[in-house]
């Protein structure tokens, strides 16, 4: 780990810091609180100090700010000062001042933030010699963009074509930032039709069909009529039988694109049209293997005889695991326990290891008889802590194994970490409830740690009531058995109260806000949703309604107490649309109601099978998950008598449903 020379105010303070941590222990930053006072008077005055400063300098009161700022030298969040100075004035700024900084606080995050910054300014300003000097790789398209406008105004033609072409090559449209490089690179003659039918396919493939459209306009008048026919294929998959004469240059890519969309409409059509014409039409080993793979994944959505029969003698690469995994949930839908086995056995030994694999082994003989060898199976899986060895667990009436093992780290390590500026900035940054700044810190700072350094750092977040990201940086150390630090019990007193007010189980709910946020209480998602529950808006304006509550506003669900409320009360009224199956209800959390209901078989199903059939990927997981915490914080909780498969009913077949719902 990389030490960094501190001055002597600021070794002073660490050493303080030491000391209190000899005599109290880890356990001194037990929570917000310890955290705050760790520094006393003159942590808080220099907090309200860097406040200040950072208002005088929003106000453009310069004196002001500079003189709070010297006052603030020794401060850990210093850098932060001369960062925001230099931003504010980038266009009165000289290279050497930002060449400075970036030497300075290369250790920091801050450094990047303002060498991208600074690039963005250089290219708006055609300064393309100073933007070479600063480029680094690590910022983003639009900055890779103005890279390659920069070798060419420069005079490197020749080590900007190839890359050019590898950035041009892409299956989405490229940011505005490249149409001056590709403009050069299509005059210099590099835009070829070959390539451009290429970048069409993989346009096609993201769906892009506008792009694709863009691109064709380039193409002579015969490559314009293939590219028609392209396009007709597309609508009309059933019409492909058509393309099997033509002399197309994209005419393996065309066949594998139409099979895949026919397949969404008529799927034994797709399955007949291959088997009659695949080694005929396609030649290209990793296109079959796509078909093979694309059909496949179809049958969850499709489950006909003719689709299954379809798998069964399909004769998929056998390094294929991901269509040797659809075979074996096909074979499951059906109940053809002798196909599990056989399919099973074509995974590789790595794979059949998993616990995932192992649990069906054990069903699959248990259903044909073998229970001998099945229960030898079950027993091997109980030892382990996991969905499928809980599973196991029940079946026979066994303890759950927890496997706990708290991390030990020395005190000393834990020390030295504490007396790094990057742990102090994150701490600092923390108490001022910078999150997003406080992470980024974070980030950068446990990026090079060694794995003990790891499980000291974990340690400390955790101490600091940090959840997320103890949780985070265990995982990346690999260590899985510190329950204490995996699952932490918070925001008790509000999963309490939002249990009782719903009728649900308190390690339900904590379950539920470790997978969703892992107690991120400022989460966001990339599709919005917000909180420790991950409550979309829409659905937490719903929610309020039916409760007679006022409209959440965005900084609600950011509050714990109103988060977990809310979501609490969502999960209730999915746990009561889908008659009380946890199974169901935890899956229509994650997809949604509507989902879920395609999803509800014909026929009733084990619930083990069904969430092994559930079509995403996502849910599958996440019910597992869910499920699993759910033990865990039972455990932790003290809840006696819990068991697993008290949340997982059968799932009533969808006949079964409506006969309940017209009885509702």
């Amino acid at each position: 780990m990389k030490r960094l020379n501190l001055p002597f105010s600021r070794y002073l303070l660490c050493l303080i810091l030491s000391l209190v941590l000899c005599s109290v222990g880890s356990n001194a930053f037990a929570n917000q609180a310890n955290l705050a006072n760790l520094d006393n008077k003159k942590g808080q005055t220099e907090r309200q100090l860097f406040l200040e400063a950072e208002k005088a300098l929003k106000l453009g009161q310069l004196t002001k700010f500079n003189k709070l700022k010297k006052q603030l030298s020794d401060y850990p969040l210093y850098p932060y000062l001369e960062y925001k100075q230099l931003r504010n004035n980038l266009h009165r700024q000289k290279s050497r001042n930002i060449r400075n900084f970036i030497k300075k606080y290369n250790d920091t995050p801050l450094a990047s933030r303002l060498r991208n910054a600074w690039l963005s300014r250089l290219a708006k300003t055609g300064q393309w010699q100073e933007f070479l000097k600063f480029y680094e790789p690590y910022g983003g398209e639009t900055l890779q963009c103005h890279y390659l406008t920069a070798l060419l105004s420069t005079g490197q033609k020749k080590k900007a074509w190839p890359l050019i072409s590898k950035t041009w090559m892409s299956g989405k449209s490229r940011p505005k930032a490249c149409d001056k490089a590709f403009a050069q690179w299509k005059k210099a003659g590099y835009q070829t039709t070959a390539r451009t039918w290429q970048r069409i396919g993989l346009a096609l493939d993201a769906g892009q069909v506008s792009l694709a459209r863009y691109l064709a306009r380039s193409f002579n008048k015969r490559d314009k009529q293939y590219f028609d026919q392209w396009m007709n294929i597309r609508k009309k998959p059933e019409k492909l039988s058509r393309l099997l004469s033509y002399s197309h240059p994209q005419k393996q890519r065309v066949i594998v694109q139409a099979i895949e969309r026919l397949s969404r409409q008529d799927l034994p059509a797709a399955i007949a049209f291959w088997n009659k014409y695949r080694r005929d039409a396609v030649k290209d080993a990793a296109l079959i293997a796509r078909v093979e793979r694309s059909l496949a994944l179809r049958f969850l959505k499709d489950p006909k005889p003719e689709v299954y029969d379809y798998l069964v003698f399909s004769e998929p690469c056998e390094a294929d695991s991901r269509l040797q995994e659809i075979r074996i949930r096909a074979a499951l839908l059906h109940g053809e326990w002798h196909d599990i086995l056989k399919w099973l056995n074509r995974l590789t030994p790595e794979q059949q290891k998993k616990d995932r694999w192992v649990y069906w082994r054990a069903r699959s003989l248990q259903q044909i008889g073998n229970k001998a060898l099945a229960n030898q199976l079950f027993d091997q899986l109980t030892k382990k802590r996991s969905f499928y060895g809980f599973l196991a667990a029940d079946l026979r009436n066994k303890r759950y194994a927890m496997n706990h093992s708290p991390v030990k780290v020395s005190t000393s390590l834990i020390k030295d970490l504490l007396a790094e500026p990057g742990m102090q900035r994150a701490r600092e940054l923390l108490l001022l409830d910078r999150l997003l700044d406080a992470r980024r810190e974070w980030f950068f700072m446990t990026r090079t740690l060694e794995q003990d350094e790891l499980l000291a750092a974990a340690k400390i977040a955790f101490d600091w009531q940090w959840h997320d990201r103890a949780i985070l940086t265990l995982s990346q150390a690999s260590a899985w058995n510190d329950l204490n630090l995996r699952f932490p019990v918070k925001h008790k007193q509000h999963v309490e109260k939002a249990a009782d007010q719903n009728k649900l189980t308190k390690h339900w709910i904590m379950a539920m806000i470790r997978q969703e946020s892992a107690f991120m209480e400022d989460a966001h998602s990339s599709a919005g949703a917000m909180g420790l529950m991950q409550l979309m808006p829409a659905t937490a304006r719903q929610v309020a309604r039916s409760l007679k509550l006022r409209k959440p506003k965005r900084s609600d669900l950011m509050t714990p107490a109103k988060n977990i409320r809310l979501g609490s009360a969502y999960l209730a009224q999915v746990l009561n649309r889908f008659d009380q199956n946890p199974v169901l209800a935890i899956a229509a959390y994650n997809a949604g109601p509507h989902r879920v209901s395609k999803w509800i078989p014909a026929e009733t199903m084990p619930a083990d099978i069904w969430i092994e059939l559930v079509p995403y990927r996502e849910t599958r997981n996440y019910l597992k998950s869910v499920l699993a915490y759910s033990v865990i914080y039972a455990d932790k909780l003290g809840i006696k008598q819990f068991k697993m498969n008290q949340k997982m009913p059968a799932i009533n077949g969808s006949k079964n449903q409506k006969l309940l719902s017209a009885r509702h």
